[in-house]
């Protein structure tokens, strides 16, 4: 909580290995060599109310199982995607207000059979151009196999509640209407967790 992760050669934030959870919370990142954080190899931690300042590749990076909680986070001025989930990453990613560069490649991109599930994301993409939305979220319809709703592009949209979240997961046969208390709860409380995705949205 509170640290300032910048300027390392080998990237910032890596979280990996099965059962690895863990929160952080209120950091702040930025020009660490080609990412900010990297989340892999199925661990699931908590990542909340970071600012991630840019300078870099990459934001965020979730890929080979990775997944947990991404939410609250505020990202800025990367190269390519302040978000990137792929080769099998995961998580849940709510409630982000992410900007991106003119030039950049995108905001959030989702591909590699990601099971991303991306709801009530705010992505502010520069100018008025034709193609704001897809540069604000990619999505390789092909590979990806998650969740993707209510996102807003250059208007701002009100955090969702978990409660609310979880409703929305089940309209869209994400989660098991079974689960849906001790997935609130999860969301809420700060236990680290993911969603398995087996429904395209």
């Amino acid at each position: 909580v509170g640290n300032v992760v910048a300027g390392n050669r080998g990237g910032g934030l890596v979280v990996r290995g099965k059962g690895t959870r863990g929160s952080f919370k209120d950091n702040t990142f930025r020009g660490n060599v080609e990412f900010d954080t990297l989340v892999r190899d199925q661990a699931t931690p908590r990542v909340e109310g970071n600012a991630y300042e840019g300078g870099t590749v990459y934001g965020s990076v979730f890929c080979h199982g990775g997944g947990g909680l991404f939410l609250g986070n505020r990202l800025s001025g990367y190269a390519a995607h302040a978000v990137l989930v792929r080769h099998g990453g995961g998580g849940l990613i709510f409630n982000n207000d992410v900007s991106v560069l003119p030039g950049a490649e995108g905001g959030c991109v989702l591909s590699g059979r990601s099971r991303g599930v991306v709801v009530n994301n705010t992505f502010w993409v520069s100018g008025d151009a034709p193609d704001s939305a897809s540069r604000a979220l990619g999505i390789c319809t092909a590979e990806h196999v998650g969740y993707v709703r209510q996102n807003s592009v250059n208007r701002p949209i009100p955090p969702v509640t978990p409660a609310a979240l979880v409703a929305l997961l089940i309209e869209g046969n994400v989660l098991d209407p079974a689960a849906s208390a001790a997935t609130a709860r999860a969301i809420a409380t700060g236990h680290a967790t993911t969603v398995a995705v087996d429904a395209a949205g």
